[in-house]
């Protein structure tokens, strides 16, 4: 089964204080997900976590740009792990 994610781009918005939490929301306002305010979490992990998570369209698109453009029949270790990367984030066997 293919899996279609939400179109980006996606954005990192706290809910009030980042202490709290924080939303990823698409362009559109549909909630992605929600950064916990687990008390396990330093605020500063909360952003990173936050804006990492965000930024995986733009990542997608990125790297499938570049594996078409460079590496659809490379054997180098990396392209080979940039095509495993893209075939999981679709949810291809």
């Amino acid at each position: 089964m293919t899996a279609k994610h939400t179109p980006g781009p996606w954005h990192f918005r706290p809910t009030g204080h980042l202490i709290n939490g924080a939303w990823i929301v698409a362009e559109n306002g549909t909630r992605i997900a929600n950064v916990s305010r687990g008390a396990d979490k330093s605020i500063n992990q909360k952003l990173a976590d936050g804006l990492l998570i965000a930024s995986a369209p733009d990542l997608y698109a990125d790297l499938a740009v570049l594996v078409k453009a460079f590496g659809q029949t490379s054997d180098h270790g990396l392209w080979v792990r940039a095509r495993d990367t893209l075939t999981r984030t679709r949810g291809e066997p």
